[in-house]
């Protein structure tokens, strides 16, 4: 039988806003709309991505003990995550990730 291919990896959601976060600190690029159009997408689409930057502290807190297992929260489980309750989200992330 042919090997299975790896896991995929997904790219983390709060490491990816947390990079939007600083690019925006950079006086060049200067604020979201500065951003989206360096990288040529939307502002909407970075203030999206931005948006678990002001998550409930228990949602970040589950993040981060599942990014320190090496399991990204990837974009599909923050959706998830998003539409549901803190606690809900938490648990979400521990059953997905821990």
């Amino acid at each position: 039988p042919a090997p299975k291919p790896p896991p995929r990896v997904g790219v983390s959601v709060l490491a990816r806003a947390l990079a939007f976060r600083e690019a925006i600190a950079d006086p060049a690029i200067a604020n979201r709309a500065g951003l989206a159009r360096r990288l040529g997408v939307s502002r909407a689409h970075i203030t999206q991505a931005m948006a678990i930057l002001d998550a409930p502290t228990e949602v970040l807190a589950a993040i981060e003990r599942a990014e320190r297992t090496g399991r990204a929260v990837t974009v599909g489980l923050w959706r998830r995550v998003r539409a549901a309750d803190p606690a809900a989200g938490v648990v979400l992330i521990e059953r997905a990730c821990l």
